[in-house]
This record gives structure tokens, C-alpha cells and sequence, in this order.
């Protein structure tokens, strides 16, 4: 019960700050192996345009051995369930509407990367015909993720054009 109540209490203390991407632990479950690695990719290279969201990368890995994790105490496990425990490593990288603008854009989605690492418990109860997705993340925005940079080499890469305004990004936090 001490679970439930701390787990509701916490989730309501994050509600003024929502997640911006929703990460899917329970497809998953489409594997009947405790042991999975899921690559996920997206990136608008061939729209060219970089607007608003230009790409993101995350690495899913689920396997016994995350069992042990301590952060797994803190999530909902459902009697009569079937468990996969993982970590996630998830980038994201958002753009204003346009990359040949070096000025602040007043109104606009600011320059920011994103760097978080998940953990995560999935539970699948086959009698109810239920699943409950629990993950504790911890990242970074701002600078320290490397945004300018990854999308500066990629531009580089593709021969695409060289994003100006960084400058003006989203500070650490």
C-alpha cells in the first residue's frame, strides 16, 4: 500500500511537467523471451525539413539481469503477472521552424536536445488480458546533451544545410 500511495503522490508532484515523448515499453510484450533489444529511429531526412522535431534514437534492452536493479522497488508489480525489467537509453533533438534564421525566435520552439535514461518494469497478466508499463527516467536538456552537435555532424554528413541558432538553446537543465 506504502507503494501505491508514494507512487501516486509522485506522479502527481510531476503532473506540472509532463513528459514530451512517450516511450512504449509494452510492445515489447509482442516477444514471449524475458531478453529483448528494440532500436527505434526517427528523423525527418527526407522531408528536409528539421521543423519543430528533427530526429530522435532510443535503445530498449530488457533482461534478467535488470532484475536487480534497486529503482525496481519502486514500481507496481500485479500479482499473477509475468515480468520484463530493462533500461532504455532515449535522444531526442527539437528545431524552431527554421534553421537559416541566426536571431532568437520569439514564439518559437527553442533549439534543445534531450538525453535520458530509463528504467522499466512491464507486467503482463494473461488471465486479465492486462498490461502496466511502470519507468523511473532521469536526463538532461540543454547543452549537455549535445544537440548542436549532433545535428551539426549529421547536416555535416548528409550534406544538408548547417543549422544556424543554436546559440540561443535551451539551458541545462
Amino acid at each position: 500500500m506504502r507503494q501505491v500511495v508514494f507512487i501516486a503522490v509522485f506522479c502527481i508532484g510531476l503532473a506540472d511537467n509532463p513528459p514530451a515523448q512517450v516511450i512504449d515499453y509494452v510492445s515489447g510484450f509482442k516477444s514471449k523471451s524475458d531478453r529483448m533489444f528494440r532500436l527505434h529511429v526517427d528523423n525527418d531526412y527526407f522531408t528536409t525539413t528539421d521543423r519543430y522535431y528533427t530526429y530522435g534514437i532510443t535503445l530498449e534492452l530488457s533482461h534478467p539481469v535488470f532484475k536487480a536493479s534497486p529503482l525496481n522497488h519502486l514500481f507496481l508489480k500485479p500479482r499473477r503477472a509475468t515480468y520484463k525489467y530493462g533500461v532504455a537509453l532515449a535522444y531526442f533533438c527539437y528545431t524552431p521552424a527554421s534553421l537559416s534564421n541566426n536571431d532568437i525566435r520569439y514564439g518559437d520552439r527553442p533549439f534543445s536536445g534531450n538525453l535520458a535514461l530509463s528504467n522499466f518494469l512491464s507486467a503482463r497478466d494473461s488471465l486479465r488480458g492486462s498490461m502496466l508499463s511502470t519507468s523511473i527516467t532521469l536526463g538532461i536538456i540543454g547543452q549537455g546533451a549535445g544537440g548542436k552537435e549532433s545535428q551539426q555532424l549529421v547536416h555535416r554528413i548528409t550534406n544538408n544545410v548547417d543549422p544556424c541558432g543554436w546559440q540561443y538553446q535551451i539551458q541545462n537543465d
